[in-house]
Formats: structure tokens, C-alpha cells, sequence
């Protein structure tokens, strides 16, 4: 595949700089939704939990639906063009948003529906080539490393700005307040356009050769790549919309503040720091496979610990924010090793493409988890309130409940990821 640019040590150093500056500023978005600020933010505009789950659901699953058309469109348009136009969706949406706060009940609604969709379309576009944009400018050898320092940088500005947040909010604070905080997401998305322009698009889009379909089914059979998806639609499936779930009790059932909520949520972020560090210096040295399987088992003992917050002697958010920090170290160094194995996965043609299968899987994970908790609630399928052990539960410590068990039961799934099956080929096979 030719290039445009020669990539030097210079050039490529300058590039790597450009890609961190732009999603340290592109990020803050996506932390609106993971600090649970986009949560409090629907709470004050009168929204009910099933209305909450159901609007924060629309980010992932449009980016699934969406996320796979965008990467042929990528691969065959060109990376950037596509990104761009994306980014020029994402401020948009997240405008829309913002502003959703200053109309009655029923233009806001439609604007936060709206804008969330716009948002998530502009997000799909831009991460359809986004893994195969860096695949050429990130050298193999340090992708672990580089990884890492990418998340720790968004990471720490996201923390910043949660702790701003969490400053900045009372009990039950304005919406004018929140709109506030909005507007500065906004430029910040501004930002990202601006530096993700200077990163460069070092192969040249060629064009298809053959249908999309025909394409889908060369990725799918390449080794291990079909039962790594499945494996990641699991376990995101069981274990994404434990966060929101987390602040759905803190705000509904422990009664803390916004401005609490929020700095539970950070406490996420911060555990976070830790699990790109010790994610990417594992993955560099020992490989993939002592990362998953950490993960997983650690998932189970994470959302089993929540719903046993009770029994311990200690006021509730003394139990809980160890347990957010550690969820954060978890989900991190989780993700460190995903995009490793994927870059690993990636083949040589139409890499946005098989990118795009991956992510499809991962946001439709979430998503589907998202719509059918939103479902469960509004349908009042579940018991607002039930007792396990002596200690008050509630719908979403159901919903909880019903995570942990099955992050458990998929303990059988780890076979499905390559790097596990690899790994444990030399050990001798009983007859």
C-alpha cells in the first residue's frame, strides 16, 4: 500500500504528539457521559431512570449501527475525510444538547434525543478509522506503552474536569449550571477537530475491489478474529452499564448530591490511571492473555462487592469508593489490552473495515444493555424493593445482581480470545 508521507522519527513523533492533544480535548465528551454528569444533567431536566438509561443508550447503539458502514466509507473515502466530517457531527450534537435545557419538557426532549443521535453519528464516523489511521503511525513494538500514555493523558484532563464538576455542583444543582459546564465540552470538540487535522493519513484510501459483504466475510474468517468479537459482546453486554447503574443508586437510593455522584464517578477515572499503567506494562511484557483473564475475574469480584455494600461497618461511600476505583483500574487495563489484540487482529486490507466489526460489537453490547435495563424499569418488571440477606435492595441492585452472576457464568468464554487459546498451547492436552 503506498503512503503519502514518508514517516520519519520526527514526523512520527509529531504525529503520536498530535493524536494525544486531540483526544485529550475530543474525550471530554465522552466523559460528560462516564462521570455521570450527562446522567445528573437528564435528572434535572425531569427525566425518569428508564428515560435516563434509554437516552444514554442511543450513544452506543447508533455507533453500532452505524459503525461498520462509516468504515467501508473510510477505507475506500479516505480516514480523514470521513473523521473530520464526523467531528463536524459531534460538536453539532453535543450543541443540541446543551441547549436542550433552555425549552419546556418536550422540545428539550427531542432536542437531547437528537442531539445524542447527531452526537453518536458524528462519533461513529470518527472512530470508524481511527484504529487504522494509527496502525502505521504506532510501532508494534511500543504500542502497549504508547497505548497507555494516549489514555493517562485523556484520562488526567478528564479527571480535571470531573473534579471541576464536582466543585462546581451542589445537591441538586440548576440546569443553567450544567449548561454551563456543556458549553465548554463543546469547544472543547472544537479542539479536536482542530488538532486531529495535523495528524496524517500515511496510507492511501484504495478502492474497493469487491462488495462489502464479500469483504465482511474475509474479516470474519480470519483466525480468532470472529470469537474475539463474541467474546467482547459478552462481557460488554454484562458489564458496561454497571456505571450507570452505580450512579442510579447513588442518586436514587443513597440520596448523595450531584456534586458526590461526581466525584464517585472520578474515582473511576483516577482508579483508571492505574489500570493503563500496569495494562500497558503487562501487555508489553507478558502479553494479552495475563490481562483477560485478570479482568474478567476481577469484573465479577467488583460488582459482587457493590451489592454487598451493606455489610460493611462503614458509611456507604467509604465502601464504594474503593470499589469505583477499582472498576476504573479494571475497565482500563481491559481496554488496553483490546486495542492490542485487536491491532494485532487487524489484516491488511481493509483494516477500518475490521475495526468496525469490533467496535460494532462492543457498542452493541452496550447498547442492547442499556435499552433492555431501560426496558426492565419501565415495564416494572423488576421490585423497587426486596431484601437479600438482611440488606435493603432495590430495582437496580437487580439489574446489578443479574450482571455479576453472568460476568461469572462467562468465565467459559475466555476461550474465545486468541491470545488465551495461544498462550495455552504448550501445556499438555490429557487424552
Amino acid at each position: 500500500m503506498e503512503s503519502d508521507i514518508p514517516l520519519n522519527e520526527t514526523t512520527r513523533t509529531r504525529a503520536m504528539r498530535s493524536v494525544i492533544l486531540a483526544q485529550c480535548f475530543g474525550l471530554l465528551g465522552g466523559q460528560a457521559f462516564e462521570s455521570n454528569f450527562m446522567l445528573l444533567y437528564l435528572a434535572a431536566l425531569g427525566v425518569g431512570s428508564s428515560g435516563i438509561l434509554m437516552y444514554l443508550a442511543i450513544l452506543p447503539f447508533v455507533q453500532a449501527v452505524l459503525v461498520l458502514p462509516a468504515a467501508w466509507w473510510a477505507d475506500g473515502r479516505g480516514k480523514k475525510l470521513v473523521g473530520m466530517t464526523g467531528l463536524v457531527c459531534t460538536v453539532a450534537g453535543f450543541a443540541a444538547i446543551a441547549g436542550a435545557g433552555s425549552f419546556q419538557a418536550g422540545m428539550g426532549h427531542l432536542l437531547i434525543g437528537g442531539g445524542a443521535t447527531v452526537f453518536a453519528m458524528g462519533s461513529a464516523l470518527f472512530s470508524a478509522g481511527w484504529l487504522a489511521l494509527l496502525s502505521p503511525i504506532v510501532p508494534q513494538e511500543v504500542r502497549g506503552r504508547f497505548f497507555a500514555r494516549l489514555r493517562i493523558s485523556w484520562r488526567s484532563v478528564g479527571i480535571g474536569f470531573a473534579a471541576c464538576c464536582g466543585f462546581l455542583l451542589s445537591k441538586d444543582s440548576p440546569v443553567t449550571t450544567f449548561q454551563i459546564v456543556l458549553a465548554f465540552v463543546v469547544a472543547a470538540q472544537v479542539g479536536r477537530l482542530i488538532f486531529y487535522r495535523r495528524v496524517p493519513e500515511v496510507e492511501r484510501p484504495v478502492a474497493h475491489q469487491r462488495g462489502v459483504m464479500a469483504s465482511l466475510g474475509e474479516i470474519i474468517r480470519l483466525d480468532g478474529f470472529a470469537s474475539f468479537c463474541c467474546y467482547l459482546f459478552l462481557l460488554t453486554l454484562f458489564t458496561t452499564n454497571s456505571r450507570l447503574l452505580f450512579g442510579l443508586i447513588e442518586k436514587k437510593i443513597l440520596l448523595y448530591g450531584d456534586g458526590l455522584v461526581v466525584w464517585m464517578a472520578n474515582l473511576t477515572m483516577i482508579g483508571s490511571l492505574l489500570g493503563f499503567l500496569l495494562g500497558g506494562w503487562i501487555v508489553d511484557r507478558l502479553g494479552t492473555k495475563s490481562v483477560f483473564l485478570g479482568c474478567h475475574f476481577s469484573f465479577g469480584a467488583i460488582l459482587t462487592l457493590f451489592l454487598f455494600r451493606g455489610l460493611f461497618p462503614l458509611a456507604s461511600v467509604f465502601v464504594l469508593g474503593p470499589i469505583h476505583f477499582l472498576f476504573g483500574m479494571v475497565i482500563s487495563a481491559l481496554s488496553i489490552a483490546v486495542s492490542t489484540e485487536v491491532l494485532a487482529l487487524l489484516p491488511l486490507e481493509n483494516k477500518s473495515l475490521a475495526a468496525a466489526v469490533v467496535a460494532t460489537l462492543q457498542r452493541g453490547g452496550a447498547g442492547v444493555s442499556g435499552m433492555l435495563s431501560a426496558w426492565a424499569l419501565g415495564a416494572g418488571l423488576l421490585s423497587d424493593s426486596w431484601t437479600l440477606w438482611g440488606m435493603p435492595m432495590s430495582s437496580y441492585d437487580s439489574l446489578l445482581l443479574l450482571c455479576a452472576v453472568m460476568v461469572v457464568l462467562l468465565v467459559v468464554t475466555l476461550g474465545l480470545v486468541p491470545s488465551v487459546i495461544r498462550k495455552a498451547e504448550w501445556m499438555p492436552q490429557g487424552n
